[in-house]
């Protein structure tokens, strides 16, 4: 395992393994790694296609913070497309201008110098900015190797409406003058530099036993290989102790106390040499042993690291006073220093390694859902650092993965994603725009990780595409980018009836008739009406039930509807939240007149148990004549009856003595009914009254009961009954006033009351209760 570092500027990189800059530099060698678009250059081989790295836009202003990314995301998506181009990878693109200190900018040198080291046929760079609403685009595009532009386009879009379709159209413009810069021959008169004099910033660390040196590859320059050289003094001589095809190399054969030189070339296949490199000096240092790290905890954007000093110690290792803490995209490549932990002075207690305590370090502003791997060294008062402990890999909190949004519902859009595993982050903040690239609000924030789904109801409006992106959350200031924009559609007002019908010929009534309208969505219906086609239309009616189909419009109690008009009809269906549909033509009927209410109603009285009714028949013609009837206390009249058209009814089975009231209707052949006609009032025959007077008198032995007349005409006889505890017996029945009662035992007592008949059989209620007693 090979080590190198190097300060420059604060700046400290470390590596195991600096394949990264030969992945680019030598793209003739080995191929441009990791720089294909999947499914896009089927159609080309590989060293055909055009190289071509896409700049981050530069934005100039407050206003236009967003729109860099998004133009260059969509330019990169829009190009990749084109089979004959070559799309350079964003990520390898930044990991190789970070380590080198290069800027992404639209500087002709500074595009110039990237694009020979990386072998980049073409760079496209540019900047963004508003003007009041106005979005201003100033897009570049450069030819390497004639160190030339080749295009310069400036757009001016009115706002978001249509940025996607010019960028697209960006994109193929950009493609064409591409291709056309391929096709002229470049100006061989001008001489071009092959290669460069030296190695770029060869650097050397000392280490136990040990010296790393480790170097930039040459700009414009294929090498098959390094030669390193050494010396004990500046002035020589030197001597080759080894060579590589990597960039780095370590040399173990160094003895302490003994200061050592070096100094390196690059040679190609073809035996071509550069010119040594500048001179580096170090030797064997005494370090402290390396940290021991125990564990790595993922945050959003972040990633913490533990550790704990190595419990060996050295004699001559000196006093550890820091530990450096080194990040790398991959295992076995450059690392960088991104941070640096002090030893406290009570940590250490004056010994040389601070108490076995464990440290932390939170390295922030990472890249979402991407895994670094992370080294530590412990630093003595010297400055020499230890080497690396063993590697650690985490992986910062992932952005939300499939996010999903599900429309076409009533003022609500269902979102759904898949939780991620983010033991430390706290939940979801949820975004949403009426535009697909801009204006985005937090409408949600969702304290719990392991949701997987939620319904936004907040202010939606019908029929409008919503736009949604989620992110992951630690705290308040600390969120992941965002997942992938998703939008849906709330559904629009509900279907509207098709087919009303309406029917005419009822009295004061319009049948309304409608087909179903079979969706889920549906609340009811809301029914509409006006005495002209063109309205003013009121609402009559709400009909809660989405199941019915029809509705009898009578009037209300305050205004019925009147015999012989047009009335003109509309019907919409309304969902949860009271969205009415739009409706078709108006349907229209016409009212009926009823026939007129039958005259001459008569009933014949004091009749037993009954009520014979009659009355003039109708002009019109009338299919049944329809009975009421109200008892005396009764609060309305209830329909006991119809005739086949005949004019006379008997309604029997009345109570005895009781007044009725009696109305007719008349009904025609289509069902229409008349008002009601004038009532009748009868009063069946009463039962007759109780008898009176009752009185007793004793003549020999005999108890004579005798009483009153009853002042009725018609009484046949009266009933005499007798009380024997709770029964009643009946006694004899005589036509005259009075009664004897013989044979009565000394002492003895009867309890005697009567009642009066009449001719038809009606018996009055009990008389007063009179009581004889024996001699």
């Amino acid at each position: 395992m090979f080590y190198f570092s190097t300060k420059q500027q604060g700046l400290i990189v470390k590596s195991c393994n600096p394949h990264f800059f030969l992945k680019w530099f030598g793209m003739a060698v080995i191929g441009l790694l990791g720089f294909m678009v999947p499914g896009i250059c089927a159609a080309l081989p590989e060293n055909d296609r055009i190289k071509v790295a896409i700049f981050n836009f530069n934005i100039q202003d407050i206003e236009s913070s967003g729109y860099g990314s998004n133009i260059t995301n969509q330019l990169i998506n829009a190009l990749g497309a084109y089979p004959s181009l070559a799309i350079m990878d964003r990520k390898e693109l930044e990991h190789f201008l970070f380590l080198n200190e290069f800027h992404q900018n639209d500087n002709p040198q500074n595009i110039f110098t990237i694009g020979n080291r990386l072998g980049l046929e073409i760079i496209v760079a540019g900047k963004v900015g508003k003007q009041n609403s106005n979005i201003v685009i100033e897009c570049r595009v450069f030819k390497i190797d004639r160190q030339t532009e080749v295009l310069n386009k400036n757009l001016k879009l009115p706002g978001d409406a249509k940025l996607s379709m010019e960028l697209r159209e960006l994109a193929g413009q950009i493609n064409q003058a591409i291709l056309e810069s391929k096709s002229v021959t470049p100006d061989t008169s001008k001489p071009q530099e092959t290669q460069i004099k030296e190695v770029c910033r060869l650097t050397a660390k000392p280490g136990r036993s040990k010296v790393t040196l480790f170097w930039n590859a040459p700009a414009a320059f294929v090498k098959a290989g390094y030669k390193i050289y050494r010396a004990t003094s500046a002035a020589g001589p030197f001597v080759k102790i080894g060579q590589t095809d990597e960039f780095q190399y370590q040399d173990t054969e160094v003895e302490a106390k003994t200061p050592y030189f070096y100094k390196i070339k690059a040679y190609d296949s073809q035996g071509a040499e550069t010119d040594f490199s500048a001179l580096v000096q170090a030797g064997s240092v005494p370090t402290p042993e390396p940290p021991i790290i125990l564990k790595a905890e993922s945050h959003v954007k972040g990633v913490t690291v533990f550790w704990t000093p190595n419990p060996m110690v050295r004699p001559d290792e000196g006093k550890t006073i820091s530990f450096f803490i080194y990040r790398s995209l991959k295992e076995d490549d450059s690392y960088l220093q991104v941070g640096q932990v002090e030893v406290k002075e009570q940590n250490t207690g004056g010994a040389t390694r601070p108490a076995l305590a464990t440290f932390s370090f939170m390295n922030q502003s990472l890249d979402d859902g991407t895994e670094y791997f992370f080294k530590i060294t412990a630093a003595n008062q010297q400055g020499f650092e230890s080497d690396f402990s063993k590697c650690i890999r985490q992986k910062t909190v992932e952005p939300v993965e499939k996010l999903a949004a599900e429309g076409d519902r009533i003022r609500e859009i269902r979102l759904k994603w898949q939780p991620g595993e983010a033991p430390l982050a706290k939940g979801y903040v949820l975004y949403r725009s009426q535009k697909e690239n801009e204006g985005f609000q937090n409408i949600q924030r969702i304290v719990e990780i392991k949701t997987a789904g939620f319904t936004d109801r907040t202010g939606l409006e019908d029929d409008r595409i919503y736009y949604y992106y989620l992110t992951v959350y630690e705290d308040q200031d600390r969120e992941t980018g965002p997942s992938m924009i998703v939008s849906a559609r709330t559904k629009g007002p509900p279907p509207p009836v098709a087919g009303l019908e309406a029917q005419s010929g009822l009295v004061k009534k319009v049948q309304l008739q409608w087909p179903l309208v079979a969706q889920d969505e549906i609340s009811g219906y809301k029914i509409y009406r006006a005495q002209q086609e063109a309205g003013p239309y009121q609402l009559i009616t709400v009909l809660k039930e989405r199941h019915i189909d029809h509705y009898l419009d009578a009037g209300h109690f305050l205004q019925t509807l009147e015999d012989d008009t047009v009335y003109f009809y509309r019907v919409t269906t309304f969902n949860p939240v009271e969205v009415e549909s739009r409706t078709y033509a108006a349907a229209f009927a016409r009212t009926k007149n009823r026939p007129q209410k039958p005259e001459g109603v008569q009933a014949v009285g004091r009749q037993v148990q009954k009520a014979t009714l009659s009355w003039q028949a109708n002009k019109e013609t009338i299919a049944h004549y329809v009975v009421f009837r109200k008892e005396t206390g009764s609060e309305s009249f209830s329909s006991i009856g119809r005739t086949g058209g005949e004019t006379n009814y008997v309604d029997a089975g009345l109570k005895n003595g009781v007044e009725y009231q009696y109305r007719i209707k008349a009904e025609d052949k289509d069902g229409l009914v008349s008002d009601a006609s004038d009532p009748v009032t009868v009063r069946t025959k009463p039962k007759p009254q109780a008898p009176q007077g009752l009185s007793v008198r004793y003549e020999n032995k005999e108890a004579i009961v005798s009483w009153q007349a009853n002042a009725e005409t018609d009484i046949v006889s009266y009933v005499i009954y007798e009380r024997f505890l709770i029964l009643v017996n009946k006694t004899a029945s005589v036509s005259g006033t009075e009664y004897r009662f013989n044979g009565l035992s000394s002492g003895s007592n009867k309890t005697v009351f009567l009642t009066a008949v009449d001719q038809d059989g009606l018996e009055s209620e009990y008389s007063a209760a009179i009581t004889i007693t024996g001699p």
